[in-house]
C-alpha cells in the first residue's frame, strides 16, 4: 500500500503530507505477505531513523486518543511466546528449561527456545556469510524443521521475532528483509532493461540508492570489459565456485558472466566497481570465440581469468576452456567441436 511506500522512502514530510490528506491512515497495516511487515518495519529496516520516530510519535498520540485496534494476520498464527516448560526444543533438544524461559512455536508446534531461536535469527538474516539463503527465504525466518524434516508453516511473524530477541538483532532481521525488497526491485529494473531497452531516471536514482555506500561508491560491480552494470555478486569471492551449477528447483543454471557480454573473471578482484552509470549495452548474440584456433598462452590466459587450472597438454586446456564456455554461453558453445591430437604439452 501508499503507507508502505512512504516508509520505503523514509521522508518523514511526506509522511505528514498524506497524514494530512487522510488523517484516518492505518499507520499499522501489514504489509500482503507471508511474514507481514508494518511501515516501521520497513522504514527501521531501512535505517530511516526519523521517519520511524515521526510514525511512533504519531501512533502514541493516536493511543492516547482512541484504543489500538490489532492488525489482521498476514503470517504465522502463532504471534505472541510460548512456555518453554514441559516443551522440547528443536534445535539443542532440551526438554528441561529456566523457570519463565520462552520460547517460539510455528504453526505445526514445532518449538525453539529462545536461545536456540536468537542464534537461529542471526544465522538465516546473515547478509554477509550467507546471502543466497537469505534470498531465498525472501528474508524470512521459518521454522527449523522445515529444512530437516518439510515442515510447511508459515515463515514467523515479526511482532513474534520483536517479542524474543534483542532489539539489535531485530534490526540485523529488518536489514535482511529490505536486502531482499532491494535485489528484486534491482532484478525488476534490469529485466525491464533487457525487454525494453532502457530505464527511466527515477527508476535509475532508485537502484543507485539500493547500492550507494557512505563514501558515495557503490556496493555492485560492473563488467570489466564492456562496463555493464550494475552486477551484484553478493560479496562472493570465487565466482566460479557455482557458476554453471543447476539451480535449485531445475530452473537453468548459475551464470557469473556479465548478463550482456558473457565476459566472466573467477575472482572478484577482476571485477570493477560499479559507477553508477547505465549503459544502454546490447545483449550478445554471439557465441565464444573458437578455442580450436587458440594457442596455447592464448588457451591459459582464458583459463588464468576463469581461475581454472592451465596444466596438462593442449587438448586438456582446450576442453577444460570449453566446459566453461558451455556454462558461460549455453547453447552457442556446445556447437565447438575439438579435433582430436595429441597437441603440445604445456
Amino acid at each position: 500500500g501508499v503507507v508502505h511506500q512512504v516508509a520505503y522512502w523514509g521522508d518523514p514530510a511526506v509522511l505528514q503530507k498524506l497524514l494530512d490528506r487522510f488523517p484516518a491512515l492505518d499507520l499499522e497495516l501489514e504489509s500482503a505477505e507471508e511474514a507481514a511487515q508494518e511501515p516501521a518495519d520497513i522504514a527501521q529496516g531501512r535505517g530511516h531513523t526519523a521517519f520511524v520516530a515521526a510514525l511512533r510519535s504519531q501512533l502514541e498520540s493516536r493511543k492516547k486518543a482512541a484504543p489500538s485496534k490489532v492488525s489482521a494476520a498476514a503470517s504465522t498464527a502463532m504471534k505472541v511466546p510460548v512456555a518453554a516448560e514441559g516443551q522440547l526444543c528443536n534445535i539443542c533438544y532440551m526438554d528441561e528449561h529456566e523457570p519463565d524461559t520462552l520460547g517460539v512455536a510455528c504453526d505445526d508446534g514445532h518449538f525453539i527456545c529462545s536461545e536456540c531461536f536468537s542464534e537461529w535469527v542471526r544465522t538465516e538474516t546473515d547478509i554477509e556469510l550467507n546471502p543466497q539463503s537469505v534470498i531465498e527465504n525472501g528474508g524470512r525466518v521459518t521454522c527449523v524443521c522445515a529444512k530437516a524434516s518439510g515442515c510447511k508453516s508459515h515463515a514467523f511473524a515479526n511482532k513474534l521475532i520483536a517479542m524474543v530477541v534483542t532489539d539489535d538483532l531485530y534490526e540485523r532481521y529488518l536489514r535482511a528483509r529490505d536486502y531482499v525488497v532491494g535485489k528484486e526491485a534491482v532484478a525488476g529494473a534490469l529485466a525491464k532493461v533487457k525487454e525494453q531497452g532502457s530505464l527511466g531516471a527515477v527508476e535509475q536514482e532508485q537502484i543507485r540508492n539500493l547500492y550507494r555506500k557512505a563514501d558515495g561508491s557503490y556496493s555492485a560491480y560492473m563488467c570489466g570489459k564492456c562496463s555493464f552494470g550494475p552486477i551484484d555478486h553478493m560479496a562472493c569471492m570465487d565466482l566460479k565456485c557455482h557458476h554453471g551449477e543447476k539451480k535449485s528447483g531445475g530452473a537453468g543454471q548459475i551464470n557469473n558472466a556479465c548478463p550482456k557480454c558473457k565476459w566472466f573473471a573467477a575472482n572478484l578482484s577482476k571485477w570493477p566497481q560499479w559507477d553508477g552509470e547505465f549503459r544502454n549495452i546490447k545483449e550478445s548474440d554471439d557465441g565464444p570465440p573458437p578455442v580450436e584456433g587458440l594457442s596455447v598462452p592464448a588457451l591459459k590466459d582464458a583459463l588464468k581469468l576463469a581461475g581454472l587450472s592451465c596444466g596438462g597438454k593442449k587438448e586438456d586446456l582446450k576442453c577444460r576452456l570449453l566446459a566453461h564456455y558451455e556454462a558461460t554461453y549455453g547453447k552457442s558453445a556446445k556447437k565447438q567441436k575439438i579435433s582430436s591430437g595429441a597437441g603440445s604439452s604445456s
